[in-house]
């Protein structure tokens, strides 16, 4: 999507299933370390994930990238390494 960011979507999947799809992409990101080759030395990875789902409503798309925005920098604010999921409220338009 930008930078050291991207999007994956689900279209039709339930929020619980796409929860477990992220917890098992940040389980097997934070799994493999990164290798410096000059140095030989191992460095964790950690990935933050911003998850938002939208069951129906009159919410857009660009609503709902604010709303996975906002749950990924409360991941980053949580510590990183772990899914911070947000359900958008149909209803709600996000400023």
């Amino acid at each position: 999507y930008g930078g050291e960011e991207f999007v994956i979507i689900m279209p039709d999947t339930a929020s619980d299933i796409t929860v477990q799809v992220a917890e098992r992409l940040l389980d097997e990101i934070s799994g493999v370390p990164f290798t410096i080759p000059v140095q030989q030395k191992k460095t964790p990875v950690t990935v933050s994930i911003g998850h938002a789902t939208v069951k129906s409503g009159n919410n857009l798309a660009t609503d709902l990238f604010r709303y996975a925005d906002r749950a990924l920098y409360r991941a980053k604010e949580q510590g990183r390494n772990c899914v911070v999921s947000v359900d958008a409220d149909p209803n709600l338009q996000v400023a």
